[in-house]
């Protein structure tokens, strides 16, 4: 399915939107959805709801602070001088960090890394934003509707989530509402097989893990009791105690099963 954008509906979605900006990022979306399967107006309304929230409600493709709150952020590769400002938050998604651009940029085939720069550029920022949005799977997460695990998947926690919501509600209001109400019950979280797995015998009981190494640790407190006298004594007298218990015991329930047998009086 081919999904079409232009600015006027992303301005339904933004009408605060930077109106140079949707005008360059439209056709780029209209392209790029299609090719990355975000071409159902349910998943295009959480791509752009999330897009929307991520770039100020299409009002900049660079993020507003300097990014000096990055410096030194080994997690986002960020481990040379001035790496926090020289890999700020830019495009529709704000890719953030050293280790993003390298990676995206290979992705994509381009060198992001060298250039950072080119992340702000209308068409690659949709590129970079479509190629994110694969590689975290959130075509699934957009059908079953869930704006909570997208938002998570994307910023890594819940930040804006009110806003992120409000703007999905814009943008589903601007879209075929035949179509946003198409969510999947269920993700598929692992392939079927072609055919279904033998079944083998059980493993003897002896086999079993937990007795084989409750079996062990016996054995090696045995062998260390032998080689320690102290230990040997100790070890005698809990058996030999235990014996003694257990003997008792017996005695007394086979005088009660004799005093009071079970079964029919005859």
């Amino acid at each position: 399915m081919t999904i079409r954008i232009d600015a006027a509906l992303l301005k339904k979605i933004e009408p605060y939107a930077n109106d140079a900006i949707v005008s360059q990022i439209a056709g780029p979306l209209s392209l790029y959805m299609t090719q990355y399967g975000i071409d159902t107006p349910l998943r295009a309304a959480h791509f752009l709801a999330q897009a929307g929230h991520e770039s100020a409600h299409f009002r900049t493709l660079y993020e507003y602070a300097s990014g000096a709150a990055y410096e030194g952020r080994k997690d986002l590769g960020n481990i040379y001088k001035g790496d926090g400002v020289r890999y700020k938050g830019r495009g529709i998604f704000q890719l953030t960090g050293r280790t993003n651009y390298r990676s995206y940029g290979k992705l994509l085939g381009l060198d992001l890394e060298n250039n950072p720069e080119l992340a702000a550029n209308p068409e690659i920022s949709v590129r970079v934003a479509c190629e994110y949005w694969k590689q975290k799977s959130l075509n699934g997460w957009a059908d079953r509707d869930d704006v909570r695990e997208i938002t998570r998947r994307i910023n890594g926690g819940y930040n804006g989530l009110a806003d992120r919501m409000a703007t999905l509600a814009r943008a589903k209001a601007a879209l075929p509402q035949t179509f946003v109400q198409t969510a999947l019950p269920s993700l598929p979280t692992e392939t079927i097989p072609d055919a279904p797995i033998a079944a083998t015998a059980a493993e003897p009981f002896y086999k079993n893990p937990t007795i084989v190494a409750t079996g062990g640790t016996l054995a090696a407190s045995v062998m260390a009791a032998v080689s320690n006298p102290y230990a040997l004594v100790a070890f005698s007298v809990i058996v030999i105690a235990a014996c003694a218990f257990g003997f008792a015991f017996y005695r007394q329930w086979k005088r009660d099963q004799m005093q009071f047998p079970k079964g029919p009086v005859q």
